[in-house]
């Protein structure tokens, strides 16, 4: 199912499980259900956010061209786009935009660290590494803001100071050609992956269904 079959799904869920809570016939294993969706959505988002970004590197370090890196990272940026599209489903416009826009900053930030190190061939600079992680603060300022209600902009930042501390490892595994490490930060990465989709699926939950007895 594409990632904007999966959102339409979640809308149509969450829509038709707020008309149910509203005429009082909450039933828990359907919003369990629901939560399972939602869930597996954010999963498969943040799966394809791991992916794209891993193949972006690669792009950068063995020299695919530019046109092809350019289209790896337009594809990185589409799926910041379909995220947006799923936190549409439950979240104010304001809220969404404004997470978007931090979103894609920051993975213009990840972009411009794996041109440096492709064009070093060092370890990525200080400087690059600090822009990287000033743009994790305003990510997660953009989701842990009160109207969002998503989740505290400190949960927000130590999941995606978590994400960025993977995702350098996996920049110096490959920059050392270091296939079996790199494998390994890249497993852990998909693993991290499914830690994020269920915050996520917990805080959107919380949101659209007071009552939450699964959890």
């Amino acid at each position: 199912m594409s990632v904007q079959a999966l959102a339409t799904t979640a809308i149509v869920s969450i829509a038709a499980g707020s008309v149910g809570y509203a005429k009082g016939s909450f039933d828990v294993s359907e919003q369990h259900s629901k939560y399972l969706a939602i869930e597996s959505s954010w999963r498969l988002l943040w799966d394809k956010y791991v992916v794209f970004s891993r193949q972006l590197l690669i792009g950068c370090l063995r020299s695919s061209g530019i046109e092809y890196n350019t289209a790896y990272f337009n594809r990185l940026l589409l799926n910041v786009t379909d995220i947006g599209l799923l936190l549409s489903t439950g979240f104010s416009k304001e809220c969404v935009d404004k997470f978007i826009v931090e979103l894609e900053a920051y993975s213009r930030a990840l972009y411009d660290m794996y041109k440096q190190v492709a064009a070093t061939k060092e370890t990525a600079s200080d400087k690059i590494v600090s822009a990287l992680y000033e743009q994790v603060v305003k990510v997660a300022d953009s989701i842990g803001r009160v109207d969002c209600t998503l989740f505290s902009a400190e949960e927000a930042k130590a999941l995606f100071n978590e994400l960025t501390l993977l995702i350098l490892q996996m920049t110096e595994q490959e920059r050392v050609i270091d296939y079996k490490a790199g494998m390994h930060v890249y497993s852990q990465l998909q693993l991290f992956s499914a830690d994020l989709a269920n915050y996520y699926a917990r805080a959107a939950s919380i949101k659209q269904f007071p009552i939450r007895r699964w959890l």
